[in-house]
């Protein structure tokens, strides 16, 4: 009934019958306690496994070991409407989620992010981050239409609220999503002599955001106020 399992982490684990998995849950009774205590375990793996948002191997082998659980725990985070920080720690480990194909529409896991009720999620982080988590898995997709109308919807949002790394990754998907738009300026060839700037030594907008949001903090630390779009 119960025999060994490898986890890709190396850490011990088991497997048990469907059937005793199923007893086992009909005992269990009222699973708010159990799983809120998943949840929070959860949380910490998310947070420890963010280091590069999640493309060392050793995280990609620690979430590999944790998918399952992080399923059951969004299903039942979402279906008791409960507005904690699962989207935001999911996003801060987007690289593993992307190359592992788990934000693709046709996955379990993008469709419970798309269906989380809004109204559980009172944080504006929160909400941002399933905004994030969706535009990478559009992008991913291959509706490069859709992530340019989603993220010129979300981004003075996120210009406000978010991190300028967080904030950088969904300029930097809204502007890969460019040349592929219909009817797109970017779509155009480059004039003759090659890509030039508007101004003089100055770049187009979203590189020069970009430039100014990797000098934030350390040294060269400057105000987002003074940062217009």
């Amino acid at each position: 009934m119960i025999s060994p399992a490898d986890r890709p982490d190396g850490e011990p684990a088991f497997r048990l019958l469907e059937v005793v998995r199923a007893y086992a849950a009909e005992q269990l009774g009222d699973p708010s306690p159990t799983l809120g205590r998943l949840e929070g375990h959860l949380l910490e793996v998310l947070q420890a496994a963010s280091t590069e948002q999640g493309s060392q191997a050793w995280a990609r082998r620690l979430l590999d070991s944790e998918e399952s659980n992080l399923a059951v725990a969004l299903q039942w985070a979402a279906q008791q409407h409960i507005g904690d920080h699962l989207l935001r720690r999911l996003g801060d480990v987007w690289v593993w989620a992307l190359v592992r194909g788990n934000l693709r529409r046709s996955t379990a896991l993008r469709q419970q992010i798309e269906a989380w009720p809004a109204a559980s999620l009172s944080d504006e982080r929160d909400q941002m981050a399933r905004w994030f988590l969706v535009m990478i898995g559009t992008n991913s997709d291959g509706r490069w239409s859709e992530v340019g109308a989603l993220a010129d919807r979300v981004l003075p949002e996120a210009w406000r609220i978010e991190e300028p790394s967080r904030w950088g990754n969904m300029l930097l998907v809204r502007a890969l999503s460019r040349p592929y738009a219909r009817r797109n300026q970017a779509a155009r060839p480059p004039p003759r002599g090659g890509m030039q700037w508007r101004r003089r030594g100055r770049p187009p907008g979203p590189l020069r955001q970009l430039r100014r949001a990797g000098r934030c903090g350390g040294q060269n630390r400057c105000e987002r106020e003074r940062m217009t779009l």
